[in-house]
């Protein structure tokens, strides 16, 4: 299953019983969860694995997230409290293309809740809240430009589709609040009062020097046009 010697068992069993959707390791045994069939195993069987299988996220990206039914009887679902029923369906529209691998398909759907691919990309690629200038990744929210629901699968995956803010400016971005200009100043959305733009320390047009727009241009301006609350 693994192609090679595994260097701690207690790691092991304790990430395969806690992240695995299908299998546990239990008494040393390999087996599968209550409920779960054979049939079922077969969709986490086929995957690639060309990249390096020392990569514990990279692992972990091979396990696809369960459905909403599923989650509906998991209180511990924080990860996807966000995701809406209309993505909930392109999600499994994603999984039953046939023309991608699991892999791939993992990938895609996991852009949305801010794991695997698209974050790690998106970490490497700018590394801070351009607003705030916080780079402790913990801190850090990996946020489409234009939205998930709205994008191909290309698009879904295409870093400069990305951007990462702290949570108060994740949401106002997300909402339509506040936009960028290709020139890196700011649009503040006029919904916003006066108060709360003094309490959050911005302006309407003021600089945001380290915004990275290089290849992100055709993306912020589908969010001033569609996403932009005027």
């Amino acid at each position: 299953m693994f192609d090679g010697e595994i260097g701690n068992d207690d790691i092991l069993v304790n990430s395969i019983n806690t992240y695995s959707p299908i299998i546990s390791i239990i008494g040393g045994s390999i087996q599968l969860k209550e409920n779960k069939t054979y049939q079922e195993l077969i969709t986490f069987l086929n995957v690639d694995v060309s990249t390096d299988r020392n990569n514990k996220e990279y692992f972990f990206d091979l396990f696809i997230i369960p459905r909403q039914e599923e989650n509906e009887q998991n209180q511990d679902v924080d990860i996807i409290t966000n995701i809406s029923r209309q993505e909930f369906e392109i999600i499994n529209q994603v999984q039953n293309l046939p023309d991608l691998t699991q892999t791939e398909k993992n990938q895609i759907v996991k852009s949305r809740i801010g794991q695997g691919y698209f974050r790690r990309s998106l970490i490497q690629n700018c590394g801070y809240c351009p607003m705030t200038l916080i780079d402790d990744t913990r801190l850090l929210t990996a946020s489409h430009i234009k939205p998930w629901r709205d994008c191909t699968n290309e698009e879904r995956l295409n870093v400069n589709n990305g951007i990462l803010l702290t949570p108060t400016f994740d949401r106002l971005f997300d909402k339509g609040y506040i936009s960028f200009r290709n020139d890196k100043s700011l649009i503040i959305s006029p919904l916003i009062s006066e108060n709360n733009l003094e309490r959050l320390g911005i302006t309407e047009n003021m600089e945001i020097e380290h915004l990275p727009v290089n290849g992100r241009e055709i993306f912020l301006e589908y969010h001033r046009d569609v996403i932009l609350q005027n």
